[in-house]
């Protein structure tokens, strides 16, 4: 029983776990940051959904692990395309959330906020974002489990 590691670098269990976990959360935390303000964006705008919406309904359907190959002739084996990998299996699920849930935001809400007054930025903020929260949240644990699981596969 090896209990010093194994492979030829003799790294224990730990030291790549450790790695794993680090390539998960740094995809994880880029998915966050990029998709949510391009979803938000493009429930909003559809010219900006016009030209986000495409590529990023391209490459969802597509198990990641089959871009895997082109992320490899392109970055490099290295930790880029790793976390790119995940990065891109993350992203998807966060953006298509963000936008369908701006998308179902009760009209008469933002009709009622432009009403009493509010600036475009003020409706944003007090009444599109916090209806949109809920479903966020959904989508960012959807995220994190399709990063997982690509990150085991």
């Amino acid at each position: 029983m090896c209990i010093n590691g194994y492979g030829t670098n003799k790294d224990t269990l730990a030291v790549h776990l450790l790695a794993s976990m680090k390539r998960l959360f740094i995809a994880f935390g880029l998915s966050i940051a990029t998709a949510i303000p391009l979803g938000l964006l493009s429930g909003c705008f559809p010219l900006f959904s016009s030209a986000v919406s495409p590529i990023v309904e391209f490459y969802r359907p597509i198990p990641p692990l089959v871009y895997y190959t082109l992320l490899v002739l392109w970055l490099g084996i290295t930790e880029n395309s790793k976390i790119t990998l995940l990065y891109l299996a993350g992203f998807a699920p966060i953006y298509v959330v963000c936008c369908a849930s701006v998308r179902k935001v009760n009209p008469d809400h933002i009709r009622a906020s432009k009403m009493l007054g509010a600036t475009d930025m003020q409706t944003f903020f007090n009444v599109v974002l916090p209806a949109t929260l809920p479903d966020i949240f959904t989508g960012v644990c959807t995220a994190i489990g399709v990063e997982y699981t690509t990150l085991v596969a």
